[in-house]
C-alpha cells in the first residue's frame, strides 16, 4: 500500500510540475509590446482614393486598397474643416519596377 501510495505521489509531482518550466505550457512573462517607431510605414486601413489636390472633387490619382503603405509629409485642414494628409506611396509596376507618387488623402 505505501508503495503504491509513493508512486501515486511521484506521478502526481511529475504531472503537475511541468506547468510552470518553460516546455511545460504556461508563460510567466508578459507579452513583448512591440511599438511603432518613427521610420515606420503607416497603412491604410480602408480603400481610399489618392488625390492631386486637398479637395473632394479634385481627380484621382490613384486607388489605394486596404494595408497600403505610405508616409505622411504633412497635413492641411481645409475651410469646410476636413483635414488632409500629404503621403508618399510606393508603387509597384507591372515590370516589377518601384516609383513613388505623392498626393492627398482625406481623414
Amino acid at each position: 500500500m505505501v508503495l503504491i501510495f509513493r508512486w501515486g505521489w511521484i506521478l502526481g509531482i511529475a504531472l503537475l510540475a511541468p506547468i510552470a518550466l518553460p516546455a511545460g505550457g504556461g508563460q510567466l512573462l508578459p507579452p513583448h509590446v512591440r511599438f511603432r517607431k518613427s521610420s515606420d510605414p503607416f497603412l491604410t486601413i480602408k480603400s481610399a482614393h489618392l488625390r492631386e489636390i486637398p479637395l473632394p472633387q479634385a481627380p484621382s490619382v490613384r486607388s489605394l486598397p486596404v494595408g497600403t503603405p505610405f508616409k505622411i509629409l504633412r497635413s492641411w485642414h481645409s475651410s469646410d474643416g476636413k483635414q488632409w494628409i500629404h503621403i508618399r506611396v510606393l508603387i509597384d509596376d507591372s515590370y516589377g519596377l518601384h516609383s513613388f507618387k505623392n498626393g492627398w488623402l482625406d481623414v
